[in-house]
């Protein structure tokens, strides 16, 4: 008896090219990503005014998340949903925003969060804008 060998003809199965395939698309995609995070990061170096915009809105963000924590029914009575003025500090060198006529705003909104019609949430934003900045919200 003799045994007959399967030949198999010089190349790659369907299943070596699937896996192979997976693999190059998990380092593009986690290179793209790379990309994608040192462009983000190079905009916000290379752009001081927003990264010193961000701080002043958080800033007013944190201090809504201190209240909350200490008492929320001071919350409820500025939970109107209009746009509130916000003092900036003084001071600043050339290059900040606070030499470019800079406003600071928030807005407090009462939210349902659990869909029962009662308010057990609120909803805080702050904005920044300098440069007359058309369309800003703050007043």
């Amino acid at each position: 008896m003799s045994k007959q060998g399967v030949c198999r003809a010089p190349g790659f199965t369907l299943v070596e090219v699937l896996v192979a395939s997976v693999i190059a698309s998990v380092v593009a995609g986690g290179t793209m990503m790379a990309f994608v995070t040192a462009a983000r990061i190079n905009s916000v170096q290379s752009n001081p005014d927003m990264s010193e915009a961000s701080g002043f809105a958080q800033q007013t963000v944190e201090r809504f998340r201190n209240q909350v924590g200490a008492d929320s029914t001071s919350l409820s009575t500025q939970a109107d949903g209009a746009w509130h003025g916000d003092a900036l500090p003084g001071g600043g060198g050339t290059a900040s925003i606070l030499t470019k006529g800079p406003k600071r705003c928030y807005r407090v909104t009462a939210e349902d969060l659990d869909g029962d019609t009662v308010t057990d949430g609120y909803a805080v934003s702050a904005t920044v804008c300098w440069n007359d900045l058309a369309g800003c919200p703050c007043p």
